[in-house]
């Protein structure tokens, strides 16, 4: 496949689901529509479960694969679950994971903030209470309770 036909993308391994529906959809480059932040999400997803378990979301690394076979593969797959790959992986891992990598662009995360809330929240349960996140994390809670707390007072003073 040649890869100028491609939308724009950094790795074919990574690239979103909506952009390979673009890619086989859209005859000519200006018919593509731009997309959004949620594209970046799905690379993060693909990469954060590599990571996590050291294969790819459905690739086989010890056999390679075609350009069309991958491209394919991110329209199609169904992702083995985190934890049952890396059984020290907390299950609430998962969730996170999964909506990352959700292959409807709809039921993905429509925001990084949004992917680091639930990951922020997910340390919050498992940091030991003398580490040094720890007091990270309660920074930041006190700081969003502040904030969620002037901006409801912004609100009834604008009202007056």
């Amino acid at each position: 496949m040649n890869t100028d036909d491609l939308p724009d993308v950094g790795m074919v391994r990574y690239i979103s689901p909506e952009q390979v529906k673009q890619l086989y959809g859209a005859s000519k480059k200006a018919e593509r529509a731009k997309p959004d932040g949620r594209t970046d999400i799905y690379a993060f997803g693909a990469i954060f479960y590599e990571v996590l378990t050291g294969k790819h979301l459905f690739l086989d690394d010890s056999e390679p694969a075609t350009a069309e076979e991958t491209l394919t593969g991110h329209l199609v797959a169904a992702p083995e679950p985190v934890h049952e790959i890396v059984p020290d992986c907390p299950e609430f891992v998962w969730p996170v994971v999964s909506c990352c990598i959700a292959i409807d662009v709809e039921e993905r995360y429509p925001r990084f903030d949004d992917v680091a809330r639930d990951l922020r929240s997910l340390l919050r349960d498992t940091v030991p209470a003398g580490h040094v996140l720890a007091r990270r994390l309660a920074q930041e809670r006190i700081k969003a309770e502040r904030e969620a707390a002037f901006a409801g007072w912004r609100g009834r003073t604008a009202r007056r």
